[in-house]
């Protein structure tokens, strides 16, 4: 079976996020301006092309801008404590707490907000957008985060065709 691969490369955010060290431990709040490269394998469609580029670096877009210039917190680590009140995000971990403004903030459903989380809930967000958009599924896909320059994390997943 003959399969082909789309990538985009080059897309970027700027954050600030921290990891948690089991449940004692919780590093300094810092940013980074993170980037990110998708690759989408699949067969060629109908009109002899895997998928369309500007559908996927749209969907890709839209998500990398909810993520741009906030604090991404985890939504699933028992080491972090959150708490949402009158527009604020009151957030305890270890000894660190702070607090930050509601809109400046992205939840996301993940346990740890490494470099490898953030491929993991990227790539589950572009393949929720793609079926949305355009009904593509991948029979691959790779979604990579370099936290800095040189230090990447990837995820990669097959699909279950069967939904």
């Amino acid at each position: 079976m003959e399969s082909y691969s789309v990538r985009l490369r080059d897309l970027s955010f700027s954050a600030a996020h921290f990891i948690t060290f089991g449940r004692a431990r919780c590093e300094q709040l810092h940013g980074h301006n993170f980037r990110v490269e998708v690759e989408w394998t699949g067969p060629l469609g109908k009109h002899g092309y895997v998928v369309d580029f500007r559908q996927l670096k749209a969907a890709l877009e839209e998500i990398l801008a909810e993520l741009q210039d906030r604090v991404l917190l985890p939504l699933q680590n028992p080491a972090v404590e959150l708490a949402i009140d009158r527009g604020l995000v009151r957030v305890q971990c270890g000894k660190n707490t702070w607090e930050f403004p509601r809109q400046g903030c992205a939840l996301l459903e993940v346990e740890n907000v490494t470099a490898e989380g953030l491929a993991a809930y990227l790539a589950r967000r572009l393949k929720e957008a793609m079926a949305k958009r355009v009904r593509a599924v991948p029979e691959r896909l790779s979604v990579c985060v370099e936290e800095e320059p040189g230090c990447w994390a990837c995820f990669r997943e097959t699909p279950d065709p069967s939904g």
